[in-house]
């Protein structure tokens, strides 16, 4: 009896636990499914109440080494129309609003026909861009629902081919170009918008901007301030002849690009010699690199002389200093013919010639190409040094050539790696522009370097850059129109003579250098395109240029 009454009562402990676990699980669910459809719910309320419209076109800002935004924006105006909520919630609206309303828009554009909103647009919102005095008319119409206005920034930096502009144009062609990059490294922003609250009754009422604090800006190495410095100095009217003018500025010991400035941003981007089919021959400028080839083959070849053979103006029996001073194509085609083109191009390899430098995608920057003797098979060398086969012109005997810088074409953005590394002791430093990004406090979120490696000997890079500055300062030197007084700088004058594709002669100004301000070296280029073939040069014409940055970089 008392073992059955003891079974009974362990059953209903079990059935009353059971029925508790099963509650408890009811409970658990009402709770999600609350939880859940609430937040749906929710979301659903949030987009028939509220609207959110971009307050820009972009989801990032660039700025400059300050802190500037370098962004340039236009803004767009626009009148916005809930069809059905329009029609429905205005029925006793006032006839002259409704009227002062549609024959302000009417007389900005004759195709924004109120009359045919739920035809054209059906539940759709309606977006009529308008003008900023049409805008400020329809603002100021009241007791209307169902409408409102809002302006939309949209960025513009001024010109198509600025290198700004071109950092926006995301491309899928490239997955590792610098604009791909740059999407990367903003993928997550969103972008910052204008919010309305929308009443029962259909008034439309702005609200807050919201704003993402967790969205990146891509800082850049460049000075903004600078830049337009630079701009000013190419709208002189001293150089108003010129069709186009590229003027390049880096910090030579970090790479950081401070300045990279074009005449006309309305024409491809001459700094990476945008649509051109491989770039600019650079002339004399390329000098520097077969001098640096025969000196680390054997520094004594400097003391070697050689007999000037040129036609025109004979410069005698020269030593290296000597004939570099003078921009000697005898002397360097000499040098070019001995030391052989293996050396020679490697050298110039190492230092980031014909390799894009910012890495933008396609034809917007190119990479520079090279004769090579047809004795040597291109295929073959171009898998020993990991380059490509097209990198490479196969011409009968091009030594003598390439020693004056024809036959070889490069970017003037390269260029500057030729002068860099001269004044970095023999260290090429790869030149980059993206310096990291930043939070809209500005405080650092991915911070970038760049690679650098060492070329020639310090010996080399020192005697050459004495060179430059004998270029400058001696009598005999072909920039002597780039000196400023009690600077520490020094250059390399270069002149290109080439056939467009017209079979017209043609011509192109060079100069690179480096000089010291505020105990800080600068490496830069100066490149003119398209000068006078008979009489004009890159003495005469990019190395006045050189001279006015550096005066204005010194405030002189």
């Amino acid at each position: 009896m008392f073992y059955s009454s003891y079974k009974n009562c362990k059953r209903l402990q079990k059935f009353r636990l059971f029925i508790l676990i099963i509650f408890l699980l009811l409970i658990v669910r009402l709770a999600s499914i609350m939880v859940v459809k609430g937040r749906d719910l929710q979301v659903l309320t949030n987009n028939q109440y509220c609207i959110s419209e971009p307050s820009t076109d972009m989801k990032f800002r660039i700025l400059d080494d300050n802190g500037k935004n370098v962004l340039k924006y236009k803004t767009n105006y626009y009148v916005v129309i809930d069809p059905e909520n329009f029609l429905k919630n205005n029925i006793d609206a006032n006839t002259t609003t409704i009227n002062t309303l549609i024959y302000t828009l009417r007389n900005y554009n004759e195709k924004y026909d109120l009359s045919k909103l739920r035809d054209v647009y059906g539940g759709r919102r309606a977006y009529y861009k308008v003008d900023l005095s049409t805008y400020d008319k329809v603002k100021k119409i009241h007791g209307l629902n169902g409408m409102y206005c809002f302006s939309k920034k949209v960025a513009n930096v001024g010109g198509t081919w600025n290198y700004k502009n071109m950092l926006l144009k995301k491309t899928s062609r490239n997955k590792t170009s610098i604009e791909e990059k740059i999407a990367d490294l903003t993928a997550k922003n969103k972008f910052p918008s204008i919010n309305y609250e929308k009443s029962i009754s259909g008034k439309i009422v702005k609200g807050d901007i919201s704003k993402n604090a967790e969205n990146k800006d891509i800082k850049l190495t460049i000075d903004d301030n600078l830049e337009n410095k630079i701009k000013k100095v190419l709208d002189n009217k001293s150089y108003s002849k010129y069709y186009q003018v590229g003027v390049a500025v880096m910090e030579s010991s970090t790479g950081k690009i401070k300045a990279l400035v074009q005449k006309d941003d309305g024409k491809p981007n001459i700094l990476l010699c945008s649509t051109t089919e491989n770039g600019y021959e650079p002339g004399s400028i390329f000098k520097t690199i077969v001098e640096e080839a025969a000196l680390e083959k054997d520094s004594n070849l400097k003391y070697t002389k050689v007999m000037c053979r040129e036609k025109g103006e004979n410069h005698g029996s020269l030593d290296m200093e000597q004939a570099y001073i003078r921009s000697c194509n005898s002397y360097f085609s000499a040098v070019a013919n001995n030391i052989g083109f293996t050396r020679i191009y490697n050298i110039a390899r190492q230092q980031g010639l014909f390799s894009k430098v910012l890495n933008f995608s396609g034809n917007n920057e190119v990479q520079g190409d090279i004769a090579i003797p047809k004795s040597i098979d291109e295929t073959s060398f171009a898998n020993q040094y990991g380059a490509n086969k097209d990198d490479f012109i196969p011409t009968e005997s091009p030594m003598s050539m390439i020693g004056m810088g024809q036959s070889v074409r490069i970017t003037p953005l390269q260029a500057l790696n030729i002068v860099n590394t001269i004044v970095t002791g023999g260290i090429y430093i790869k030149p980059y522009i993206i310096d990291g990004t930043v939070n809209s406090n500005g405080d650092i979120i991915d911070k970038f370097t760049t690679q650098s490696n060492r070329v020639i000997s310090e010996d080399t890079a020192n005697f050459i850059m004495n060179n430059m500055r004998e270029v400058i300062d001696s009598s005999d030197g072909t920039g002597k129109q780039a000196y400023v007084s009690g600077v520490d700088m020094g250059g390399k004058t270069g002149t290109n003579t080439r056939i467009d594709n017209y079979g017209k002669k043609k011509s192109d100004g060079w100069f690179i250098g480096y000089f010291k301000v505020n105990d800080i070296y600068y490496s830069a280029v100066v490149f003119v395109n398209n000068i006078n073939v008979e009489d004009e040069y890159g003495g005469s014409t990019a190395a006045p240029i050189f001279r006015d940055v550096v005066k204005m970089m010194l405030n002189k």
